[in-house]
């Protein structure tokens, strides 16, 4: 299907340029994902397949976002996963999203609230709590994508989810879950025996 859009710029390159991206990155997901700076160091990608490729990537998270707000996010989960896989899922760097939830725990908004590095990403309580009260949040799901692959909760992950049920807990804007992602899976910390009652 890559090859299709490529050759929407140029019918003649489009299958090269396509197996070509693909085996630089490694995958369809993984090239959506590349900073198009990365993009054009690859041979015969022009500004204009680094359009297209970034039109694609937008067009496919935002059909994505749609499905995952018309439903409860307890009642729709595999399309709330499908949605935070492909926002941050195959980045390379560690980055930290939040969803704001209505009264229903229907998804009403979501923003990036940090960007770190390839193991680690600093996220300010105060910060996620503000913008849940600018957006009228009735709750919050953190997500955090693991850039090495692991779906494995480290301590530093334990440490803000505690920080951030305390502080919502104070607000009533409860934080329901923390998800960690990579690019072909998402685990729940919420599901852990470890998640404060």
């Amino acid at each position: 299907m890559l090859n299709e859009l490529l050759s929407t710029v140029d019918a003649r390159s489009g299958d090269k340029i396509a197996r070509t991206l693909i085996e630089h990155f490694g995958s369809v997901r993984q090239v959506l994902s590349a900073d198009p700076i990365r993009l054009l160091d690859v041979k015969g990608v022009t500004p204009k397949h680094v359009s297209v490729i970034g039109a694609c990537r937008r067009t496919m998270s935002t059909a994505l976002y749609e499905e995952a707000r018309e439903l409860s996010v307890v009642d729709c989960k595999a399309a709330v996963e499908r949605f935070v896989r492909m926002e941050i899922g195959a980045l390379k760097v560690e980055q930290v999203m939040c969803l704001f939830l209505d009264g229903g725990n229907r998804i009403v908004s979501w923003e990036m609230v940090s960007v770190g590095t390839v193991n680690q990403a600093s996220v300010y309580p105060r910060m996620i709590i503000e913008k849940a009260i600018a957006h009228d949040a009735a709750g919050f799901i953190m997500v955090h994508n693991h850039p090495g692959g692991s779906l494995n909760a480290s301590e530093a992950d334990w440490s803000i989810t505690d920080r951030l049920i305390r502080a919502g807990r104070l607000l009533d804007i409860p934080m329901l879950d923390h998800l960690i992602v990579t690019e072909t899976r998402c685990v729940s910390m919420r599901e852990s025996a470890r998640w404060p009652s």
